[in-house]
């Protein structure tokens, strides 16, 4: 019997991310990553709107909490209109474009600004590039380095 649908990883300590349980059916249908980033992050979005976040006093919250809300691995915070999206597993770091378009199409996210969490993608069996001559944070993966984007 089905019990949900999520990734795998032989190296992590989390060999299967749960991403969608069996009773959640619907989202099952189509079983794209893609579709159901996306979906976790409205619902993120829509579970913090109900707590009034964000408001005109508060511009910086916790948008996704990583298993709180269904996205494990993945923790975003918002400052104003640039979300920090902080990744600790390798399954984000091989999503991490179709992550950062779907925070794009939130209300209200203009940026995207990507970290990682290094030592929590080594222990998932993520190796950091060389970084080549430059300091360290400087390159993409390095000292919790990372990128950003913005709305087109």
């Amino acid at each position: 019997e089905l019990i949900g649908w999520g990734v795998w990883n032989p190296h992590s300590l989390y060999r299967v991310r749960m991403l969608v349980p069996a009773i959640e059916r619907d989202q099952l249908e189509h079983r794209s990553i893609s579709e159901i980033v996306r979906r976790r992050l409205q619902a993120a979005a829509s579970r913090r709107a109900a707590c009034c976040l964000p408001s005109e006093s508060t511009t910086a919250y916790r948008l996704v909490n990583s298993e709180g809300d269904r996205l494990s691995g993945l923790t975003v915070d918002v400052f104003g209109s640039t979300a920090v999206a902080i990744s600790s597993a390798l399954w984000l770091e091989l999503r991490r474009e179709a992550v950062e378009v779907a925070l794009l199409e939130l209300a209200g996210i203009e940026t995207v600004v990507w970290r990682r969490s290094d030592g929590r993608l080594r222990t998932d069996g993520w190796n950091p590039p060389e970084a080549s001559g430059t300091a360290e944070g400087e390159a993409d993966g390095v000292g919790g380095g990372g990128g950003g984007a913005k709305a087109a």
